[in-house]
């Protein structure tokens, strides 16, 4: 068994015990993407998706998988994951934001 056999191996053990962790059903369906089974990849990719829609991970991987194919559904995948990444960034910039304090 190579060491990728091993790992999704592991991913299905992982979601079979705990079926709403959407991360690791992105990262099972990444897995099986980068094994070109894009059947296996689309099932745990949407239930990823499905659990966390607002998940930049689970939707930036099911992006990659409707590319490769030349899935007609990429082009709203992607308007999808632009909106998550300007989400994204607005959250990271509010996190820099300085607060300034001043006695009376």
């Amino acid at each position: 068994m190579s060491d990728f056999d091993a790992g999704i191996a592991e991913l299905r053990q992982a979601v079979a015990l705990e079926p709403k962790h959407a991360e690791a059903w992105a990262e099972l369906g990444f897995a099986y993407l980068e094994r070109n089974e894009y059947g296996a990849a689309s099932m745990a990719l949407e239930r990823s998706v499905a659990l966390a829609p607002d998940s930049f991970l689970a939707n930036m991987r099911l992006l990659i998988l409707y590319k490769r194919p030349n899935d007609p559904r990429a082009a709203a995948q992607s308007e999808r994951v632009a909106k998550l990444d300007t989400q994204r960034s607005e959250k990271a910039s509010d996190m820099l934001r300085t607060i300034r304090v001043q006695p009376y």
